[in-house]
């Protein structure tokens, strides 16, 4: 990555962490090698609401963002997720989580989000215009 595209993402990243606390913040994400070229890092950013604008920003480089999330919060702060955890046991709850066509991949339990089996979908199939697909995967 060019070191110049590198602390432009880092830029944006502070820009839109604003208001949220770092774990691994914009200031350690563009990593120069001091050839011209940098290296992104990972960023961790923890927000005070369900409803915090940062939530469903997509970056090309690992950065999470972890917000707290009550039932009275409603499924629409969880939608539009390539993986969400759901660790709870509620089943009404999961099987929401499961009906809900914006959710890709529910891991409920314990698991990685990066974890995939071969045959599984993750981010679709070619076919995906013509069916729904999702993925359960449960302690």
């Amino acid at each position: 990555q060019p070191a110049a595209g590198a602390r432009a993402l880092a830029e944006y990243v502070g820009r839109r962490a604003e208001g949220a606390r770092p774990w691994l913040g914009a200031d350690t994400v563009a990593d120069e090698l001091g050839d011209g070229s940098a290296v992104l890092r990972p960023a961790v950013h923890q927000l005070a609401r369900a409803d915090a604008p940062q939530l469903g920003a997509e970056l090309p480089f690992p950065c999470v963002w972890v917000a707290p999330w009550t039932p009275s919060d409603g499924l629409t702060p969880l939608r539009d997720t390539l993986v969400l955890t759901a660790l709870t046991h509620r089943e009404p709850l999961l099987d929401s989580l499961l009906a809900d066509p914006t959710i890709a991949n529910l891991y409920v339990g314990d698991h990685p989000t990066h974890w995939m089996r071969p045959g599984l979908p993750h981010d679709g199939y070619l076919s995906d215009f013509l069916m729904r697909t999702k993925t359960l995967i449960r302690t």
